[in-house]
């Protein structure tokens, strides 16, 4: 990666919208958890380290776009027990416009561990996020993963004010490797269609109704689910945006010859914006439903933040957060049922215009329902990053 990064540098030259642009970066983390499995009766201690290679090469003009990134994650440990965690991670994106449509695809190919692993970012601005890992910290043992998201998507102005959107999802889950018997495969496929009416410049009005169908095959359970909501969104200023949404939804899942319904309420409130030039945040409150590799779909109840505040032009420091509450849709799988909480405060001094040195601290919290004791984790990260100038790849 290194080499390739040298060798495209000496293509560089100014980027406009019609060319390729390349932007490699490389980091180098040492770390300290003192509980990485998170585990109430039997601790691991480590010290590891990591190199991160990084790759990300985009295009765009007024009618498209295209991307494709790529990170490895070559992980090592102090302890023997907690080997095989190296994370590869691919996403993707692209779309294409006429005067009233808009088709485009996004996803993300990622293969890690349940000790190791790393969040896929918006593939796309205009695509929104990639859904997070909801069986983050579920497991004591160290199980390999492989993960497939796909969404194509298609959009259609209908009037000045009005459009309507149609999106599919798969996301295919996979588990491999020893310990994997704890976890099942599992496929869940979703389609959405979205009507949206802009009330003005600044706000407007969504409907949504939706259908998917979580499948384990290897238990032999699977979940049909059903909803509708409702939502709003308003930018307050350039600086400041509020998204809210309610709805119902529908299940029905089925083990075996038994049968279970459930119904319930799904909520998403989004405020996101900037204070200042200094500071910005995003912050999440979410009900939903999401696939799970204990064999049933689950009901996560979850919050999440991200706050920065840059002290001088090379300083700045952030927090990251996030809390959930799951729960199983069906009585099948209630010993997935926990509560989790992890939290992250970080500081970035940007050194140049190259380098860069990040250091975090994470404490992470988790109890099972039924559980007397709860695990706790407190890890500290340091890490050196290059990023080397944008650069043009001639056509």
């Amino acid at each position: 990666m290194v080499v390739l990064a040298a060798s495209l540098s000496l293509m560089a030259a100014p980027v406009s919208a019609d060319q390729w642009a390349v932007t490699p970066s490389l980091q180098i983390k040492v770390l300290h958890d003192d509980n990485i499995n998170l585990s109430v009766d039997n601790p691991v201690s480590v010290w590891g380290g990591s190199v991160s290679p990084l790759l990300d090469l985009s295009k765009r003009s007024a009618v498209s776009a295209y991307g494709l990134g790529g990170r490895l994650i070559f992980n090592r440990y102090s302890e023997d027990a907690v080997q095989d965690t190296n994370v590869q991670l691919l996403t993707f994106f692209g779309r294409t416009a006429t005067r009233l449509s808009r088709f485009g695809v996004s996803g993300s190919y990622k293969r890690d561990t349940t000790y190791a692993t790393i969040e896929a970012p918006a593939a796309d601005e205009d695509d929104g996020l990639l859904p997070g890992d909801v069986d983050a910290g579920l497991l004591r043992t160290q199980v390999r993963r492989n993960r497939l998201l796909l969404t194509p998507n298609w959009r259609y102005t209908l009037s000045e004010r009005a459009s309507i959107s149609l999106r599919y999802t798969l996301n295919d889950m996979t588990y491999t490797g020893s310990g994997s018997d704890a976890l099942t495969d599992y496929r869940r496929q979703s389609a959405e269609l979205t009507l949206l009416r802009r009330l003005s410049e600044r706000s407007g009005l969504t409907a949504t109704v939706g259908a998917a169908r979580y499948a384990s095959s290897e238990v032999g359970a699977d979940t049909d689910d059903y909803s509708f909501s409702a939502g709003f969104t308003h930018e307050f200023s350039p600086m400041l945006e509020m998204q809210v949404g309610a709805g119902v939804r529908s299940a029905v899942s089925t083990f075996g010859d038994a049968e279970v319904e459930s119904s319930g309420a799904l909520v998403n409130v989004r405020l996101s914006g900037d204070v200042s030039e200094l500071t910005t945040y995003r912050i999440t409150a979410d009900e939903s439903l999401q696939p799970s590799g204990v064999g049933a779909l689950i009901l996560s109840k979850s919050l999440s933040w991200e706050l920065s505040h840059k002290l001088s032009q090379k300083l700045s420091v952030s927090l990251w957060g996030t809390a959930f509450r799951n729960q199983s849709v069906d009585f099948f799988r209630a010993a997935a049922d926990r509560t989790h909480y992890d939290i992250e405060p970080g500081f970035r001094w940007k050194l140049d215009r190259e380098w860069s040195l990040d250091g975090s601290y994470r404490y992470r919290w988790q109890k099972y329902e039924g559980d007397e004791a709860a695990a706790n984790s407190s890890a500290v990260y340091l890490a050196i990053d290059y990023a080397w100038p944008r650069l043009a790849v001639s056509r």
